[in-house]
């Protein structure tokens, strides 16, 4: 079985299993920088497709290999492949559904740390060398400036409704409303701390 493969080679020796090198396929590596087209006129017996998520896979491209009957993104996205070309011709679309939601949830806390940290003002304040006057002027981060700034922590801030569902579920947590401030909250305990978790 011939698979065409618009991805790093690299990638794949580093995350390959063992058991797959003992398999009936030969696999065709293509250039990212390459006309994908041009892939496909000179491997007209291909079975398979690995596309990387932003690689198209239109219906000029399965026009080429009659023989294809399967394009699997190689992210969660799908949306550069002709799903309706390809369900037209009888072909599979599939994708890796969560496979990035580790790098996703990572992504999110990075963003919201430099947000809450001040991450990008701070960074160019470094390389303009102005970093102890942005300490301590009342300019554009009198905030962080004040005598009384208390930067804030992700583990007091509330999360969206889902999310903190899960991380109750998670937990093993059951909700309480408080009255006083009409929220939902949850607090469960890991090692000596206790967390408390607000629905918004």
């Amino acid at each position: 079985m011939k698979i065409l493969i618009f991805g790093p080679k690299a990638r794949y020796d580093l995350y390959l299993p063992e058991f797959v090198r003992d398999l009936p396929v030969q696999p065709i590596f293509c250039a990212a920088a390459a006309p994908s087209l041009q892939a496909a006129a000179d491997n007209p017996d291909t079975e398979v497709i690995f596309a990387d998520a932003i690689t198209p896979v239109g219906r000029e491209m399965m026009d080429l290999l009659p023989q294809l009957k399967m394009i699997h993104s190689e992210g969660v996205a799908f949306n550069a492949i002709d799903v309706a070309a390809a369900r037209g011709k009888g072909i599979f679309v599939c994708n890796n559904k969560g496979c990035n939601a580790v790098s996703v949830a990572e992504h999110t806390v990075m963003l919201m740390l430099m947000a809450l940290r001040h991450g990008i003002t701070g960074h160019r304040a470094v390389l303009e060398g102005r970093q102890h006057k942005m300490k301590e002027s009342d300019g554009d981060d009198a905030e962080s400036a004040s005598d009384d700034y208390v930067p804030y922590e992700l583990s007091s801030e509330a999360c969206g409704m889902l999310s903190a569902q899960r991380l109750m579920e998670v937990n093993g947590a059951e909700k309480t409303w408080l009255e006083d401030m009409g929220q939902y909250y949850t607090e469960y305990v890991n090692g000596d701390t206790t967390y408390k978790i607000w629905f918004e």
